[in-house]
């Protein structure tokens, strides 16, 4: 920072300061878990800058007769390479990504028999070194049932403590604190409980409340040697990559998408004599994804009874052809709510005769 220790930003410790102190410590001996005869290991953790340190710790917990990689030697499963160092599967480790459920990621697809190098049997054992992130649980859990439904040992955080945390807990952070001493300070990691739990451990220590400025998102901030202030708002958050179009997230095309694929659509068609104000034929109506394909024929059918009789009821003589458009649309989506209770797209195409 240009200005020496003014301001501390608070990044990855802040999902720790709930914590105490670490739940689990780094180094934990689980060799005993491997006394059973087992086919494959499998270590799945979070692809980070410390996965280098974390395979270290796996190599270094290999049973007796299987097979390691030197340290610093990186060991790639291609197509043309089935096994590294022509190993059985009774002789691997294998260290892999994945513990977040990703679906593109090695694990899931080693689980829904999509990688052809690695095929998961009965007696392999997979461990999650890893908890997981919160929103990412459903995707996690789907993988483990995955693999324990083709027969292998699955062990996770919920079971046995395999995962030591890389987020620093409240006495770490407060060494944090004690060596750089900021003037002023803001937390930008976590939710804003985590946030906020930051806060008020920096309060303890000493700081001054006008001195810590929680952050929103999309909030400017301004820092200076004698102050930090918010100056003001820009536009953030969520942006829809679309084809070679972005846009935001609650744009009408999104809400359109949706409303399609919960309700579906009707389209009206009719034709009006400009002069008389008559139909000209029948409406045309179709639907898709309004009612079952048995209730579709007699359904329409009825649409179009009511709309007629709606539509003789009205002078249609010289009307303009939006304000005829609204009429139908109103008019069709009042009759489907009633007889379905569903909201589909309604869309109207009047041509005056």
């Amino acid at each position: 920072h240009p200005h020496g220790r003014a301001g501390l930003q608070g990044r990855r410790e802040r999902t720790g300061a709930v914590f105490q102190n670490d739940p689990y410590p780094q180094r934990q001996d689980h060799t005993g878990r491997f006394k059973v005869k087992i086919v494959q290991i499998i270590v799945c953790g979070f692809a980070c800058h410390n996965l280098a340190r974390k395979c270290e710790q796996h190599v270094n917990t290999v049973p007796e007769g299987r097979k390691r990689a030197e340290r610093h030697q990186r060991i790639h499963i291609r197509r043309t390479v089935k096994r590294p160092f022509g190993a059985a599967d009774k002789e691997l480790l294998i260290v892999t990504t994945g513990s977040q459920g990703e679906p593109l990621s090695a694990l899931t697809r080693m689980a829904m028999g999509e990688f052809k190098q690695i095929k998961i049997g009965a007696n392999d054992v997979i461990i999650f070194s890893s908890s997981p992130i919160p929103g990412n649980e459903k995707s996690v859990y789907n993988v483990i049932n995955a693999l324990f439904q083709k027969g292998a040992d699955v062990i996770y955080d919920e079971l046995a403590e395999v995962h030591a945390s890389g987020h620093a807990c409240q006495e770490e952070i407060k060494t944090i604190h004690a060596l750089v001493k900021p003037k002023f300070f803001m937390p930008i990691h976590g939710e804003y409980r985590h946030l906020k739990m930051h806060k008020q451990l920096a309060m303890m220590l000493g700081m001054q409340e006008r001195n810590i400025l929680l952050p929103a998102i999309g909030m400017q901030v301004e820092m200076s040697q004698n102050s930090i202030k918010k100056c003001g708002v820009v536009i953030a958050g969520q942006r829809l990559i679309d084809g070679y179009g972005i846009g935001d997230m609650e744009s009408n095309v999104l809400k359109e998408r949706k409303q399609l694929s919960e309700d579906g659509i009707c389209v009206v068609g009719l034709t009006v004599n400009n002069v008389s104000g008559d139909l000209v034929g029948e409406p045309f109506i179709i639907t898709r994804g309004v009612v079952y394909q048995d209730e579709a024929e007699a359904f329409v059918q009825d649409t179009k009874n009511m709309l007629i009789a709606s539509l003789k009821e009205q002078d249609l003589r010289g009307c303009e052809p939006a304000v005829l458009r609204n009429t139908v649309k109103r008019a069709v989506s009042n009759f489907i709510f009633k007889r379905t209770k569903r909201k589909p797209m309604v869309l109207a195409i009047v041509i005056l005769d």
